[in-house]
């Protein structure tokens, strides 16, 4: 015959006429359940459950342009690496897991400028923030284009950029304008326009 222990019972009582019985236990160990919070802008790989004494390994990953802030596994806060991995030993209870993210501030740099000026209403930002610039143009030329890190990128209609994960390096382009030459009518004769370079 066979006995099931419930959680709180560690013995079984059997009764029997024969004095010759042997009576066999098995036992699982048992499992106790992770669970993580906070895991906005980031994912943490963990088991979702560990018995009692086991190593349980714990693997951060933020999102880009987010960095690990703290991590707090039942009131204790881990200190943090590079490699945001890290390892709890398992209590004789459930365990809960806290990780908070912050954004990076990146920085942003005015890069060589000609013909023109461009400026930053900031020096830092984070991914996803709005950014607001300023150009002008110097006499006698005109906007052309304007870049993030050597890359075309769209101005909104109130100068503004949408910052990227990483420090950025910001430069416009400006382009000589044309004037148009107006000739009226001459009598006994043509009149040609040329330009010439001072």
């Amino acid at each position: 015959a066979s006995y099931d222990l419930s959680d709180d019972e560690s013995y079984v009582v059997v009764t029997v006429e024969n004095p010759t019985v042997v009576v066999l236990a098995t036992f699982v160990q048992q499992g106790y359940k992770i669970t993580v919070e906070g895991d906005d802008h980031g994912t943490v790989s963990v088991p979702a459950s560990a018995v009692y004494n086991e190593s349980v390994k714990i693997t951060v990953a933020p999102d880009a342009g987010y960095e690990l802030e703290s991590i707090v596994v039942d009131g204790t806060n881990l200190p943090l690496n590079d490699k945001n991995e890290y390892s709890y030993t398992m209590p004789n209870a459930d365990i809960l897991i806290s990780v908070a993210f912050k954004a990076i501030e990146y920085n942003i740099t005015i890069g060589i400028i000609e013909n023109g000026t461009l400026s930053s209403m900031q020096e830092t930002a984070h991914v996803g923030e709005e950014v607001s610039v300023q150009y002008q143009a110097d006499e006698g030329y005109h906007f052309i284009n304007f870049y993030v890190n050597d890359e075309v990128k769209a101005l909104s209609a109130d100068n503004k950029f949408v910052m990227p994960a990483s420090d950025v390096v910001l430069t416009v382009k400006f382009s000589e304008s044309g004037y148009g030459i107006a000739v009226k009518d001459v009598e006994g004769g043509t009149v040609v326009p040329a330009v010439y370079e001072a």
